[in-house]
C-alpha cells in the first residue's frame, strides 16, 4: 500500500470544514460506510471496460490512453443528487499523492451533452481539478455490463483501474471517496505499477 504525504490530513480537514456544515457535507456523511459495504473487488487480471469520452476541445480520450496510471472512473450527471454529494470527495482524492509521487486520475464522465454546463457544475462543487469527459450518447455507460461490471446500471457508478490496466473493482452508488477505505483501494491500484 502507498504511503500518503502529510497533506492528506490537511485535505480531509479542509473538506470537512468546507462541506461539513452544508447540504453537500450532510449528504456525503450519509454515504459513509457504503464503500465498505458495497465495494466489489474484481478477480486479479480482470480486463477493464472500454470507455471513451469527449474532451472540451472535441477530441476523444479512451481509458486505454491512460495506461500506466491508476484511474478512478466515475459516471455522473448534473441532475443526480447523490453525484453532487460525492463530487467534493473525488476532488479531495484527486489531490492525494501516493508513495511521494504518484497521483491517480479521477475521470469524471458526465452523461451530458454540454461540456461547459458540466464544467461549471464541477467548479461550483470545488471539483474543477478532475479530468472531465462527456459520454453524451451514453454508449460507454451502457456498455459497462459487457465489461464484467454487472451492477453498474444507475448513477453514480464508479470503478477503479489498476496502474497495470486491469480492473481493481467497482461500486454501484455513491460513497465518500476521501474515506480511509477509498484511499486504501486507490493506493493499491497505484502500487500495481511498481509491481510490474
Amino acid at each position: 500500500m502507498g504511503v500518503l504525504q502529510s497533506k492528506t490530513t490537511g485535505i480531509l480537514v479542509a473538506l470537512s470544514l468546507a462541506f461539513g456544515l452544508g447540504q453537500s457535507g450532510a449528504l456525503a456523511q450519509n454515504h459513509a460506510g457504503l464503500l465498505e459495504e458495497l465495494w466489489v473487488e474484481s478477480a486479479p487480471g480482470t480486463a477493464s471496460p472500454t470507455v471513451e469520452v469527449t474532451l472540451e476541445d472535441g477530441s476523444t480520450l479512451a481509458l486505454a490512453d491512460l495506461a500506466g496510471q491508476a484511474v478512478v472512473v466515475n459516471f455522473w450527471a448534473t441532475w443526480c443528487g447523490p453525484c453532487r454529494a460525492e463530487m467534493p470527495t473525488f476532488a479531495a482524492l484527486q489531490d492525494i499523492t501516493f508513495d511521494g509521487e504518484a497521483q491517480p486520475i479521477v475521470l469524471a464522465v458526465a452523461l451530458e451533452r454540454n461540456y461547459l454546463a458540466a464544467q461549471r457544475f464541477l467548479g461550483e462543487l470545488g471539483a474543477s481539478n478532475l479530468t472531465l469527459g462527456l459520454d453524451a450518447s451514453g454508449e460507454s455507460f451502457r456498455n459497462l455490463p459487457e465489461g464484467g461490471i454487472e451492477e453498474l446500471r444507475g448513477l453514480p457508478a464508479t470503478f477503479v483501474v489498476n496502474a497495470d490496466g486491469t480492473l481493481k473493482g467497482y461500486l454501484p452508488g455513491p460513497a465518500d471517496w476521501a474515506s480511509e477505505r477509498a484511499v486504501e483501494i486507490v493506493a493499491q491500484a497505484v502500487a500495481t505499477s511498481a509491481e510490474g
